[in-house]
């Protein structure tokens, strides 16, 4: 049965509004993705510095003796899963929760985000839930010293983070990296090495450095989260105007259709009376 051409004007009316809500989420999400961005990157020389420092250390000092690095068998792990509190971005949630369930034998987990902790709560799992926004470093810190309380108890016996990597405004790589045991970065090769004497030992600044690593590890991970939250929330507004914008033109095309065919009709029924006069 053909649509009414009031009918249509109700379609493109209600298509149009949400276009509108659209096109205002789209530049509120390209407003949130560059102050995110701008946070990641500020943050990450001070990540990148500590990673150095730690690389540096090791390459000059015995470490055999370091508990941070120490393998053991993997039977407590504790899992942090970022995802976000909001909805409305593409697949950025349901891929980020295909990696977490790929990580085997949760024991702990600490979800960051609504979405990852409605998920794992629904779940049984025991969960740690904090808001992915205005989650800041301080916070991190407070959590984290629990854990490493734990740790040292052996009541967990490894730490893993399931995040999706910021690669660009429009590639992002959903991942799970493997913070606790620590594995030392390795540090470039150079022909001069400077012979370097610690106080106090290599080893007791490693203890004490490789928390504050691990802790900010997982800080600029949350970082490159939630930029690529808000560039997959763009990308996914973007192509929702878009379709809306095609809708709109395939219903107006209907509704001039649907006119001139009741012109055409009127001129018809006008010839007709006439001729029969």
């Amino acid at each position: 049965m053909p649509i009414g051409k009031q009918a249509i004007k109700r379609r493109i009316r209600s298509v149009l509004a949400t276009k509108k809500i659209t096109q205002a989420m789209e530049l509120i999400s390209i407003s949130k993705y560059q102050k995110q961005k701008a946070l990641l990157e500020r943050n990450k020389n001070y990540a990148d510095t500590l990673l150095d420092m730690v690389a540096d250390i090791a390459s000059r000092s015995y470490v055999e003796d370091v508990f941070w690095l120490e393998e053991r068998e993997d039977t407590h792990p504790c899992v942090i899963l970022i995802t976000s509190d909001l909805g409305l971005c593409g697949g950025y949630n349901s891929n980020t929760l295909k990696v977490f369930k790929q990580v085997p034998s949760v024991n702990q987990c600490i979800a960051i985000g609504y979405k990852g902790v409605r998920y794992t709560t629904s779940r049984g799992y025991n969960v740690i839930s904090l808001s992915s926004e205005g989650l800041n470093m301080a916070v991190i810190n407070e959590v984290m010293s629990g854990i490493y309380d734990q740790i040292k108890s052996n009541e967990i016996t490894s730490i893993h983070v399931v995040y999706t990597e910021f690669i660009n405004s429009v590639t992002f790589d959903p991942k799970s990296v493997k913070l606790y045991p620590f594995t030392v970065p390795e540090k470039e090769s150079t022909s001069l090495i400077a012979e370097t004497i610690f106080e106090p030992s290599g080893s007791d600044i490693l203890n004490q450095l490789i928390p504050m690593t691990i802790s900010s590890s997982i800080y600029r991970m949350y970082l490159s989260s939630k930029a690529s939250e808000q560039a997959a929330r763009r990308l996914a507004m973007e192509n929702a105007t878009d379709n809306a914008q095609e809708i709109i033109e395939n219903l107006t095309l209907k509704f001039n259709q649907s006119r001139q065919a009741a012109i055409t009709q009127e001129i018809s029924e006008i010839v007709a009376g006439a001729d029969a006069l």
